[in-house]
């Protein structure tokens, strides 16, 4: 009993602990606004890492569920709804660029012209025969790679006979999509060919089930066309997929860091980039979102060599599975879903699973690809990813404020960019990811106070603040049936101190963006200011702390805060940091 209660009172003492250092911060440290998180030094050559596709399924599946389970910090911070936090944004919840992500519609709404063009550089294998010079075996997709006449190399994939167009199309819409959200991506093509502009390098290899590597033949080429859809005028359809610059090194992990890349210092479950990739993976059924589709390059800029982190191979996306059309479950539990089996085997199976709700595909173009069984909150990919287990509802904000980003136009251009030949196909696509889109963004935005995109006019006494209620934005909200509450706080050296009464703005007669003046607030941080003993530098930080209530509730929610540098009473504010309850 004695050792019952001492264990008791260790793992009590975990979680406080957990808790207090998940809490404590200097008030006055924030992350600045910064444009990029330099993790570009040069780094000597890492070992390639060969990436057992099969380790990782059992790894994800089994051991690491374990391990969480038994992660008892992890699992207090739960229960307590103190999550750790991304380790690697700004003080305004935003991913700086870096080696991994690069900050595009989010932030600037990038031109039809842009989304249509996403990573392409070049105009793809020049015209004229290519030289296939190895057989794809990485995947489960056929194909081969090759080198066109200027000697550009190029990973050459193709459509399952049963699905014409639909892993070539997802390929494609994906690669546009995922690149203009801000991830690496190879650049992509749709191509068309015969098979007598393919001829055979001498020393082209293939590699057999068990590792062994021989030379290529004209059987082998053949074999892998046998399993490909080809039209009736005996043209193939294909994406070709650009070698990347720079050296392969192995796919990255989604948790923990690369021990021979000096930049990698960020656990990679911990990144907000590859927590929110969740939701990216969800907007699109990405759910093969896996370590082996993914790869590290070792590249050189600038005199400097050092690793640049890709997401490849989306053929697997929208209501593609590659060599078949997606079944129903996935997206909607994992390959091995133990819980849900549960569920059955304990109901005598009697319980109903989602997925048998779901309708017959409606174009082979497509696959299965829809939007009435999403459900934002419970999409998984095949099996369970460290990263996406720990994205918060601050990621998830992340996250979601890009992918509302993208207007029906932007959508339907990268659609249009997979050239499906069915435009009731092509339709059907576009608005099933709209409608993915608008589930995203009630469910998510509807988790925090969804106000953000703060911004400061005038100066002095005449300074007002404006903002964006992004539930009013997406058309979920009326600012009309919508109050907001906010209160002005002194974060002196001395601590927190509330100096003025709660604000009202009512949204009702509200046109545009919403704005309150800020002249009652300046006053009352120059009379705290004025009135500090110390007057210190950390006596000029200041937030405003605001909640938001709509029409057809009476709760106020979550709070937003707004944190302030105060200059003087004649410069005003500056605009410091902003925080969302989690």
């Amino acid at each position: 009993m004695r050792n019952s209660t001492s264990v008791l009172l260790l793992l009590i003492l975990l979680g406080v602990t957990a808790l207090t250092l998940g809490c404590g911060s200097n008030r006055h440290e924030f992350r600045k606004n910064i444009e990029v998180d330099f993790d570009m030094e040069d780094i000597p050559e890492p070992k390639t890492d060969p990436a057992p596709q099969y380790y990782d399924f059992f790894d994800r599946t089994f051991s690491k569920q374990i391990h969480q389970g038994f992660d008892m910090p992890r699992n207090f911070r739960k229960i307590a709804g103190k999550p750790k936090q991304a380790e690697n944004v700004d003080a305004f919840g935003n991913v700086p660029n870096s080696s991994w992500f690069t900050n595009r519609n989010g932030k600037r709404s990038r031109s039809i012209e842009e989304i249509k063009r996403g990573p392409d550089t070049g105009d793809g294998p020049a015209d004229g025969m290519w030289t296939v010079i190895r057989a794809k075996t990485e995947g489960v997709t056929p194909g081969f790679t090759v080198r066109d006449g200027r000697g550009g190399t190029f990973v050459i994939k193709f459509d399952p006979q049963s699905n014409p167009e639909m892993g070539t199309g997802a390929e494609i819409i994906s690669t546009k999509l995922f690149y203009a959200m801000g991830y690496n991506t190879p650049e992509n093509r749709i191509v068309f060919f015969t098979a007598d502009r393919l001829r055979i390098d001498p020393e082209a290899t293939v590699t057999d089930p068990l590792g062994h590597k021989r030379p290529m033949t004209r059987d082998d080429l053949d074999d892998i066309r046998s399993r490909v859809h080809k039209r009736s005028d005996g043209i193939y359809r294909a994406v070709a997929s650009k070698f990347l610059a720079g050296k392969p090194k192995g796919p990255y992990l989604y948790v923990g860091t690369r021990k021979d890349d000096a930049n990698d210092i960020i656990p990679h479950e911990h990144r907000r980039e590859l927590r929110g990739l969740r939701l990216f993976g969800a907007w699109l059924n990405h759910n093969d979102i896996r370590r082996i589709n993914s790869l590290d390059m070792y590249v050189e800029e600038e005199g400097r060599r050092f690793l640049r982190h890709y997401l490849i191979d989306f053929g697997a996306t929208l209501g593609s599975a590659s060599v078949h059309a997606n079944v129903p479950s996935e997206g909607l539990e994992y390959q091995f879903d133990h819980w849900e089996a549960q569920k059955s085997l304990y109901t005598l199976g009697l319980y109903n699973r989602r997925w048998r709700e779901a309708k017959e595909p409606q174009y082979q173009s497509v696959g299965y690809f829809e939007s009435e069984l999403f459900n934002p909150a419970r999409w998984k990919p095949n099996y369970p990813n460290p990263a996406f287990e720990n994205m918060t509802n601050l990621d998830a904000l992340w996250a979601t404020k890009i992918i509302m980003s993208f207007t029906d136009e932007q959508i339907q251009a990268a659609v249009e960019m997979g050239e499906l030949s069915d435009p009731e196909a092509a339709a059907y696509l576009a608005r099933i990811l709209i409608e993915r889109r608008d589930k995203i963004g009630r469910h998510w935005y509807g988790k925090v106070n969804a106000i953000d995109n703060f911004e400061l006019s005038g100066s002095g006494a005449s300074q007002t603040l404006q903002f964006a209620d992004l539930e009013v934005r997406a058309g979920f909200e009326s600012l009309a049936g919508t109050q907001y509450r906010y209160r002005l706080t002194h974060n002196a050296c001395k601590g927190t101190k509330d100096i003025s009464d709660q604000w009202i703005l009512d949204g009702n007669g509200v046109s545009g963006v919403p704005a309150i003046s800020l002249e009652d607030a300046l006053a009352a941080a120059a009379q705290a200011w004025e009135g500090a003993g110390s007057r210190e530098e950390c006596d000029r930080f200041f937030y405003l702390t605001f909640w938001t209530r709509r029409v057809a509730t009476s709760d106020w929610g979550k709070w937003a805060k707004v944190h302030f540098y105060f200059n003087d009473p004649q410069a005003g504010f500056e605009i410091i940091a902003v925080q969302h309850e989690e």
